[in-house]
């Protein structure tokens, strides 16, 4: 090859190269991060152990987020043992309170 064309290629491949690069910085910056939200649910798991349940997920309603956990395993409280929560009383944000009075109390008992 001669020197003129070695030239050119290597010309080519650094426009290219600088192509990409910009085409994919401009992908990153147009796609938003999604975001989660913390979110704790009381629940009922197999056995009648009533705990809290601490999920992240993104934005949903509550009675989406109490359906899509049933059935799911978490732990037993004071237990490395995982157990399938059969029923979910209610669900809020991470630092909002419970309505039902049950839901509170259950909530003051769980360890962080």
């Amino acid at each position: 090859m001669n020197d003129k064309l070695k030239t050119e290629i290597m010309a080519l491949l650094v426009i290219l190269s600088l192509t990409s690069a910009i085409a994919n910085a401009q992908n990153s910056k147009n796609s938003l991060p999604v975001a989660t939200i913390d979110y704790k649910c009381h629940v009922e798991l197999i056995g009648g152990i009533e705990t809290i349940n601490f999920i992240n997920v993104k934005k949903q309603s509550l009675n989406e987020i109490a359906r899509s956990i049933i059935g799911k395993k978490t732990f037993k409280p004071f237990s490395r043992e995982k157990i399938a929560i059969v029923k979910v009383f209610e669900c809020v944000k991470l630092h909002d309170k419970f309505t039902r009075l049950q839901s509170n109390a259950v909530d003051k008992k769980t360890i962080r």
